[in-house]
């Protein structure tokens, strides 16, 4: 499937990471308010209620479980 040029890309890029350098590529975190259903944790890669939503610097996003957005939220605040 070939995407409009203007389109970027959705989810997860495929890119693991651990935890440090997730925190090192990430633009922002959000806690959802919204249900979004059942998605992979980028993290932990569980299957499970997505509670948190990641953006990297380079404008993708993920999904992560309430204790990896806990723990990254957590790493975050400490590095401001």
């Amino acid at each position: 499937m070939n995407n409009p040029p203007n389109l970027g890309q959705l989810g997860n890029s495929g890119t693991e990471y651990t935890l440090e350098e997730l925190a090192l590529h990430t633009k922002s975190i959000t806690r959802l308010t919204m249900d979004f259903g059942i998605n992979t944790c980028k993290l932990c890669k569980v299957k499970d209620q997505s509670e948190w939503q990641v953006t990297e610097f380079d404008d993708s996003w993920s999904f992560l479980c309430g204790a990896c957005g806990l723990k990254l939220s957590e790493k975050l605040n400490k590095n401001e």
